[in-house]
């Protein structure tokens, strides 16, 4: 799941690492960072693994992605950003909650979160020090 979070990332941006020059490919590149493009690639992708866990491995990267794409859907764009209906439609939808860039305030929140959890089950915080 955590791979499948970063994959419409991965995804769209791909094509510019390897074309930054091209900036006709930055249109492609949001296009490709809608619901049905990130569903058949990560089809793709899962056929490269053992065919025991292809349906786990699907289904694991499926919901990461489209937990992404969904918060995604909650930043707001000066331009046309997300294509929800692509390839069917080329209208936008977004709910507009916050500027992209805003994550960076939720991260000591995160951090502090994540440490109270880790203090609460494992009794200290110096996780790092610990003997294994």
């Amino acid at each position: 799941m955590i791979l499948g979070s970063i994959f419409p990332d991965i995804l769209g941006r791909i094509l510019i690492i390897l074309f930054p020059q091209n900036y006709a490919l930055n249109w492609v590149c949001v296009l490709l960072h809608s619901p049905v493009p990130i569903f058949l690639a990560v089809y793709l992708v899962v056929l490269l693994f053992e065919e025991e866990k292809r349906g786990e491995y699907f289904w694991a990267l499926n919901i990461g992605a489209f937990g992404h794409l969904l918060l995604d859907s909650l930043q707001r764009h000066f331009r046309p950003a997300y294509f929800w209906f692509f390839p069917f439609s080329l209208k936008t939808f977004e709910i507009p909650l916050t500027w992209s860039d805003n994550f960076v305030l939720a991260v000591p929140v995160l951090l502090a979160i994540a440490l109270v959890i880790w203090w609460r089950k494992h009794g200290n915080l110096l996780f790092f020090l610990r003997p294994h």
